[in-house]
């Protein structure tokens, strides 16, 4: 087979000419046009990727820092729960980082760097490096030119929980493209001390609704901590609620076994999982989503999800999310998770494994919320908008299993409906149990939804193409059905 020539020499000899005049420069960045001072740090606050309106950080000319004196560094001060993210470049977009014409926005400036070992740490010995994490990483940013994915970065997690201010000194190199230029920044930290005496959060008011709403209202972040002043404080004063930045609020008393287990950090992340959406959307008519909250896992939690969140609203896509607040979708399903179930599953083993489909939960929808318990000791779920039937579950060649397995129930005894966080939704969440399911198998597919990723992928399987839920009856069909197909002449190939 003749291959034709798609590149000349000519063109392959000007792209290697270009990308070798791309070279760092510690002092000076020098293009056809321009030259430019050397690089400086951008830093965005919180969870922010825009720098578009992110001025020039100037360094800290000189400062004496817990006895310590530093000159033109990189100063960062924060509380527990912030973070901050340090990008380098020439001006806010011109940045330091990877790519080609086909990796970045048109006319975005790129100081190139290597594709390993472009950015590096090491604690410089000043201090013992306590109450914050420091990592360097690749991040995507969007600047005025568009959205870029190349830029290396630093990012700052403060984590202190102590009653002291802690510190932190780092040496970050950038090193060029040519692999033998470098320029080294000193970042210093600041984490401020937790007041662990402090109850004020826990020392508020009981609403209307019967709640006590923690820290009045503020909504918290992942990493947010409560401290064991804070739980002893809310010991027996009945249920709180902790309003989830990410639009899921939790309802939760504080017992004795929670206070038993020291502070508590809030935790929660709602996102997609491939390998249940495989295994339990397979055939695409429906959507299901990974909910997991560790917080409090000694109590039983009402969970309220806010579908007027934007942040849910990007998860579950304006479809769906406008059924929800309209009124059209009344009522979703909830499955507990099996952690193991995923190694189960890649092993074809013939319990199903993933989700309990004896303790579905049915969730209500009112007052524009998702609305169920999660039982103590339950830290995972999916949450399904139809009913999942383990009898029509991918089948899984060789695996045989009993009647007992395929059995899904979803019986009014297995039916936890929780209160909606105001006087409103609490009535309407006494009526909705007799709403009528609007999800059916005939529901319109659902437009793909760009989610937040998880916090931790699931193990690797082959979940589309394996099956722990098909009974005998099901695996004969299957191979009573590529026999057939043989004998027709069409020849199928699957790997499991």
């Amino acid at each position: 087979m003749k291959f034709r020539k798609l590149i000349s020499l000519g063109v392959v000899s000007a792209m290697v000419s270009t990308m070798a005049s791309s070279v760092f420069a510690v002092e000076d960045i020098t293009d056809s046009n321009n030259k430019v001072g050397k690089l400086l740090p951008f830093v965005i606050e919180g969870t922010s990727n825009t720098l578009k309106t992110v001025g020039k950080s100037d360094l800290v000319q000189s400062e004496t820092i817990n006895g310590t004196t530093f000159t033109n560094f990189i100063k960062l001060t924060g509380s527990n729960t912030d973070s901050r993210k340090i990008y380098f470049g020439i001006s806010n977009d011109a940045l330091f980082g990877t790519g080609t014409s086909s990796t970045k926005p048109k006319n975005q400036k790129v100081i190139l760097a290597p594709t390993n070992g472009a950015i590096k740490k090491t604690a410089s010995g000043e201090f013992s490096n306590r109450g914050v994490t420091v990592e360097t990483k690749k991040e995507k940013v969007i600047t005025a030119t568009g959205e870029y994915s190349g830029a290396y970065c630093v990012l700052v997690k403060f984590t202190n929980t102590s009653s002291s201010d802690q510190y932190s000194a780092w040496d970050i190199t950038l090193t060029g493209a040519d692999g033998s230029s470098s320029q080294t920044f000193k970042l210093v930290t600041v984490a401020n001390a937790m007041d662990a005496t402090d109850v004020s959060k826990a020392e508020v008011d009981v609403t209307e609704d019967g709640y006590r709403e923690y820290a009045d209202n503020t909504a918290l972040k992942n990493g947010a901590i409560v401290t064991v002043a804070e739980l002893k404080a809310m010991l027996g004063q009945g249920s709180y609620k902790f309003t989830g930045s990410t639009g899921v609020d939790i309802l939760s008393s504080v017992s004795q076994a929670t206070l038993n287990e020291g502070r508590a950090t809030y935790n929660v992340t709602l996102g997609t999982d491939a390998v249940l959406n495989s295994r339990y959307n397979a055939e695409g008519t429906g959507k299901v989503f990974k909910l997991s909250i560790p917080f409090f896992k000694n109590e039983n939690r009402k969970i309220n999800i806010d579908c007027d969140n934007q942040k849910v609203i990007d998860l579950f896509g304006t479809d769906l999310a406008d059924k929800l607040v309209n009124g059209t979708t009344r009522r979703l399903y909830v499955y507990p998770i099996n952690a193991s179930g995923y190694e189960t599953l890649a092993k074809a083993s013939a319990n199903d494994g993933i989700i309990n489909t004896d303790e579905v939960i049915s969730a209500t929808v009112s007052d524009s919320k998702i609305v169920f318990d999660m039982k103590k000791g339950v830290t995972d779920v999916m949450i399904s908008t139809k009913e999942i039937d383990t009898t029509k579950l991918p089948a899984v060649a060789g695996v045989s299993v009993s009647e007992e397995a395929t059995t899904t129930t979803s019986g009014a005894e297995n039916e936890i409906v929780a209160p909606v966080i105001s006087e409103e939704a609490t009535a309407d969440s006494t009526t909705s149990s007799s709403a009528p399911v609007l999800v059916s198998e005939e529901t319109e597919k659902a437009p793909v939804v760009n989610a937040p990723a998880l916090e931790e992928a699931p193990a690797a399987t082959n979940a589309g193409q394996q099956n722990t839920g098909a009974n005998d009856v099901v695996v004969l069909a299957i191979a009573l059905a590529v026999i057939s197909m043989a004998a027709a002449g069409v020849v199928a190939s699957k790997k499991f």
